[in-house]
């Protein structure tokens, strides 16, 4: 699944199919997670965030594009398109990995010491949270 929209708003919205399995899922629970990999560069990205499906026609509209008509045939009308929104509320993200000569400091590190290094100390991660599980 591709995300729609251009510039982040506090959602992430996504195009499915209104009979997918994964609306099912998202009734019962609507907890989920989202990830961007990049692995030819060792970059992580985890949103995550509460699922809903969008049904105003003005945000349909706004997010249509003419090559979702592959899947949809019928343009934005078509009754099996359905968008999904994910309200995010927490993104981490992993990124700068540990180099060879970073890891062979490490290594030697836990070797000498019996300690292992933090994350942090081998990668940079950071969190960054945009709401709170009660939508504050």
């Amino acid at each position: 699944m591709g995300c729609l929209q251009r510039e982040f708003g506090g959602a992430l919205f996504f195009r499915t199919f209104r009979h997918s399995s994964k609306l099912r899922q998202i009734r019962d629970d609507d907890r989920v997670l989202v990830a961007y990999v990049k692995p030819e560069k060792y970059e992580y990205v985890a949103i995550s965030g509460r699922a809903k499906v969008v049904e105003d026609k003005e945000i349909l509209n706004e997010l249509w594009g003419e090559g979702l008509r592959v899947w949809f045939p019928k343009g934005p009308d078509d009754p099996e398109l359905a968008v999904l929104a994910i309200e995010v509320e927490k993104a981490d993200y992993w990124a700068n990995p540990a180099s060879l000569i970073t890891h062979a400091f490490a290594y030697m590190k836990a070797r000498l010491t019996g300690k292992s290094l933090s994350p942090d100390e081998i990668a940079e991660t950071k969190s960054v949270r945009f709401r709170d599980r009660e939508g504050g």
